[in-house]
């Protein structure tokens, strides 16, 4: 009853503070903002957002990176014409890895618990081969298509979708799900604890598949395997016809893990 007594209390006097204003509506703030780098002495691009999307695709021309951040916030009527200070975009590209860090400041907030208050940035980055890419995403889906670089992503909700892709990832999402159409790769590494993963292999590529599942099941269908192994819930097996260095590692806590292979055969 006390514990009820003191959470009351506070809420009246947070709400005494701020009036009415718990409750006011709230409008959509946006802002755009641009990058251009010069990508030439680039190796890698390091990204640390909050909340929003991220899409990643590469582009031809080597001398050149762009991205492009859409920030969106809630705030009070009153601030959607003041200067956007609400998301502040961090860029640092005075190294041989460019470092983009999403950073939310509560300027305009008259809560102070903010309540109703939501701040998100999706990106879009365009960048050469060359280059590599770690997301470090709280809230978001990262979608990958049309390269071979190599990523790197921790994703604590949301998935990861990937086409098209030929290079090398190393994944790690708490909740959410990964997919993924892979013609070759250099090795993966997907690790979800909840969420399944989807695999749709090239049954040319030479690769050795381990895939592991603690609580769910392991399905495959049309894959051309040779060594396969099939056991509770674990699976090995080799793709193509040389022997190889290449790793396909899935493990998922509870999650199904799906292997197709392409239609080609």
């Amino acid at each position: 009853m006390k514990a009820k007594i003191f959470l009351i209390t506070i809420f009246l006097v947070a709400f005494g503070l701020n009036g009415c204003g718990l409750l006011s509506k709230k409008y959509t703030k946006t802002e755009t903002s641009n990058y251009n780098i010069y990508a030439g002495n680039k190796k890698k691009i390091s990204l640390e957002n909050i909340n929003g999307n991220v899409t990643i695709a590469q582009i031809s021309d080597s001398n050149t990176l762009t991205i492009k951040a859409f920030k969106e916030v809630k705030v009070k009527k009153k601030y959607l014409e003041t200067p956007f200070e609400e998301i502040v975009i961090e860029l640092d590209t005075n190294s041989e890895i460019i470092f983009v860090k999403t950073e939310i400041n509560h300027k305009g907030s008259e809560s102070i618990f903010n309540y109703g208050r939501e701040q998100r940035v999706d990106y879009e980055i365009h960048l050469p081969s060359n280059i590599e890419i770690e997301v470090d995403n709280v809230n978001g889906n990262v979608v990958l298509s049309g390269s071979n670089n190599s990523l790197t992503v921790s994703l604590v909700n949301g998935d990861i979708d990937v086409s098209k892709f030929t290079g090398k990832i190393e994944c790690e999402i708490t909740n959410g799900s990964f997919s993924g159409k892979i013609d070759s790769t250099s090795g993966l590494d997907i690790n979800t604890i909840n969420g399944s993963v989807t695999l749709f292999l090239n049954n040319y590529m030479n690769a050795n598949i381990r895939a592991e599942s603690v609580n769910s099941k392991i399905t495959d269908e049309n894959l051309q395997f040779r060594d396969l192994m099939k056991k509770n819930k674990l699976l090995r097996g080799k793709l193509g016809n040389v022997n190889t260095d290449v790793e396909i590692k899935v493990e998922t806590i509870n999650g199904k893990i799906k292997l197709y292979g392409r239609n080609e055969i």
